[in-house]
């Protein structure tokens, strides 16, 4: 089985529940849970510690939350089979480093120091979920904090920025509504912009696109701590990250792929896999004004080539990729549209 490591988790969760469903008197009770992206609620079972096997760590006792409806979406999402989330807390024992660019965890001492080329920084850790504080400018110049930020390594965006939560974080004045991303309710509708600076720790990223979505308050009263957004993995794997969650620190160090203005989608498409083995692409939404509506592309168009290759040789990080190439870079897609065969040049440029 293959779940996501994540940080913004406070449960173990599973999607589906015809694994939990073999075994008798599982279940303890009903519950609703909400996702990082705290906008729906969604009805799961919390079942008694079931056994887990995980590689070099060994056998666990491991209580779960089991969704009562699968996520199908975030399988195409990711574009990998993903069967559940994997709480960080079950290492909390430990230090756990993440480096991002190799795609490894390794588990160290309690005691172990992390050298010189790392920054530390305080945290605090809240229901198994790390938060620190950052800057960013807006709007007038001025760098404003925000104090309550979730070091999300379930997120598939740089950052998400929560309006309602603090009258200091205002949506920028040139911005296009969209698609942020997908959480356990499904899409998330809000608005992209750009930030000139956001900083944390001693690191500062220039031109920033941040997400910008408006809370339900009805659920996020129910929430210990109103987080006021999320840093996720696309600005986080620029870095090797250190945890600390006994006493309370993270740790940074940039890696090679570390760059001050981060690579960003410029077509203006959003991408779902599909198929027996997740190697057929669609488009799910075009953002208005893009490279992607200017090129013709629809939504539902399936993109069979890039640059006269089939996409099914390429996983969804490769196609992700070729979108993120640099602004007026031509990239020649065939598609296929209700049956019929279509071909476009999509000229890149950035959606704001």
């Amino acid at each position: 089985m293959h779940f996501i490591f994540d940080t913004g988790a406070e449960h173990h969760l599973l999607f589906d529940h015809t694994y939990t469903d073999l075994f008798t008197n599982t279940y303890l009770r009903e519950v609703k849970i909400m996702g990082a992206d705290l906008q729906q609620e969604v009805n799961a079972w919390i079942t008694k510690p079931m056994e887990f096997n995980i590689p070099v760590f060994g056998s666990m006792q491991l209580p779960l939350v089991v969704l009562q409806q699968e996520l199908f979406h975030l399988n195409q999402i990711v574009g990998e089979d993903i069967h559940g989330i994997l709480s960080a807390s079950m290492f909390s024992h430990h230090l756990i480093q993440i480096d991002f660019k190799n795609h490894f965890i390794t588990l160290l001492p309690i005691d172990y120091e992390p050298g010189k080329k790392f920054s530390s920084c305080d945290i605090t850790v809240i229901k198994n979920k790390p938060y620190l504080s950052a800057y960013y400018t807006g709007i007038n110049s001025t760098p404003t904090k925000i104090p309550t930020l979730l070091l999300d390594t379930g997120a598939g965006l740089p950052l998400l920025l929560y309006t309602g939560s603090s009258s200091d974080i205002q949506i920028p004045e040139k911005t296009i509504s969209g698609k942020l991303g997908t959480g356990l309710g499904g899409l998330l509708n809000g608005y992209i912009g750009k930030l000139p600076e956001f900083s944390f720790c001693d690191f500062t990223f220039k031109n920033v696109i941040s997400n910008y979505q408006e809370l339900n308050p009805l659920l996020t009263n129910k929430e210990q701590v109103i987080k006021q957004g999320i840093i996720g993995n696309q600005i986080l794997d620029q870095f090797t990250v250190v945890f600390d969650y006994i006493h309370q620190k993270v740790y940074f160090k940039p890696n090679k792929n570390f760059k001050q203005e981060l690579d960003i989608d410029c077509s203006g498409l959003s991408i779902i896999a599909g198929g027996p083995d997740l190697r057929n692409y669609y488009v799910r939404f075009v953002v208005p004004g893009s490279a992607g509506e200017l090129a013709g592309v629809m939504e539902g168009d399936q993109i069979k080539w890039i640059n006269k290759k089939p996409t099914k040789w390429y996983n969804m990080n490769q196609i992700q990729r070729f979108l993120q190439k640099d602004e007026g870079k031509k990239l020649k897609l065939g598609l296929i549209r209700n049956g019929q065969k279509l071909n476009t040049t999509l000229i890149l440029k950035k959606i704001i």
